[in-house]
């Protein structure tokens, strides 16, 4: 491999990693965004149904996801914000797995 060539990967390497952090701290604020809304949503039963039956058909392809991979990790991450911010059970996960409803709000 010559110079140009390896500098020409790493100004591509540094470019994608720019692009990565810059999507992770958007995704940041928009899962504040969703917590915010969960807490305040004026119905948590219904809100818990109706993400219920929005997940289970999603549900499918996550289920392929290996435990340790870096989308199932993000799933936890962000099941578990939601989790804590309504006020009732999401009931999507085990009971041992969620986080405790109603904890993100408590405070």
């Amino acid at each position: 491999m010559s110079k140009d060539q390896i500098k020409q990967l790493a100004d591509i390497a540094a470019g994608l990693s720019g692009v990565a952090e810059r999507t992770t701290s958007e995704l940041a604020v928009l899962v504040c965004a969703v917590g915010a809304l969960v807490q305040s949503h004026p119905d948590p039963q219904g809100f818990a149904a109706a993400f219920r039956r929005c997940w289970l058909h999603l549900e499918q392809p996550n289920q392929e996801q290996p435990d340790d991979s870096q989308a199932s990790r993000g799933i936890d991450a962000v099941l578990s914000v939601l989790e804590e911010c309504c006020t009732v059970p999401l009931e999507v996960r085990p009971p041992d797995k969620a986080a405790r409803p109603g904890g993100l709000g408590a405070a």
